[in-house]
């Protein structure tokens, strides 16, 4: 009876080495930040990258048990051609880093404002089992959401892409009533610059040293004793300005030039005020 009862006793001082490890607590779960603003107006009203979107994220993800693993972000000043990038950057990595298992935005509109975006960021939760948080829609979208999330997202993403649409349509209309007035909508071309009047209205005016330059070129060429190349040749020795064939190109049918704005869309022409 002895025998038994300390053969028990040295079975209970033992270690449950099968308790301990299914007692182990779990990992976090790893998950990327993507945030964008894509105009200076969006940074200044609620979706600044460093005050909102990336601050809430990583609230979020504290609270919500995620470890950060990278964050991807964009501003306006990057143009179209660098978000764009980075959306693509950021998918890749999600895809082919297994360990990472969530994405988080603040909003759908931070991460789509278009149908191909939003198959592709539905492929991640469809094809690669990743959840996708949307911190201020309050909602996640994974593999086994329910068809009113689903609903849900592609509401969103058609608000986004309607609010995107609306938003070329305004600079759209702000860049004609700009031509109707003769004033420039976009950057000057070479030999001007923009400046700001005393009053506070902005106007377009000949560059101090490039100006000249701009009018040597349209003089020379109208001589017909220079081809472009050997025009841009003699402008780089004689000013110091290097303009490749291309450039003094773009000086040459420029109607900027001769008073005439064009617009590009529609090839409709307009008296310039400078």
């Amino acid at each position: 009876m002895a025998i038994k009862v300390m053969a028990d006793a040295k079975s209970a001082s033992k270690p449950n080495t099968k308790l301990s490890k299914k007692s182990k607590a779990p990992s976090a779960r790893k998950a990327v930040v993507f945030a964008r603003v894509s105009t200076a107006r969006q940074e200044k009203e609620g979706l600044s990258l460093t005050e909102i979107q990336i601050p809430r994220a990583e609230e979020y993800a504290k609270r919500n048990g995620l470890e950060i693993d990278k964050i991807f972000s964009v501003s306006e000043t990057g143009g179209q051609y660098k978000i764009r990038k980075k959306f693509a950057e950021m998918i890749d990595y999600v895809k082919k880093n297994k360990g990472v298992t969530d994405v988080i935005a603040f909003r759908v509109d931070r991460i789509t404002r278009n149908f191909q975006d939003a198959v592709v960021v539905d492929d991640l939760r469809s094809k690669y089992d990743k959840r996708i948080h949307f911190i201020d829609d309050n909602f996640i979208l994974d593999k086994s959401s329910k068809s009113n999330d689903i609903l849900q997202w592609d509401m969103k993403v058609l608000i986004a892409r309607q609010y995107l649409e609306r938003v070329k349509e305004d600079g759209q209309n702000s860049k004609l009533s700009k031509l109707q007035k003769g004033e420039l909508p976009w950057s000057a071309p070479f030999g001007y610059m923009h400046t700001k009047l005393p009053n506070g209205t902005r106007t377009v005016i000949e560059h101090p040293t490039k100006g000249k330059v701009a009018k040597e070129i349209l003089r020379r060429y109208s001589t017909g004793m220079y081809s472009v190349k050997s025009l841009s040749k003699e402008i780089e020795d004689e000013f110091g300005v290097k303009l490749v064939k291309d450039g003094i190109y773009r000086v040459l049918t420029n109607k900027f030039y001769y008073g005439v704005l064009v617009d590009p869309r529609t090839d409709i022409e307009y008296p310039h005020i400078y």
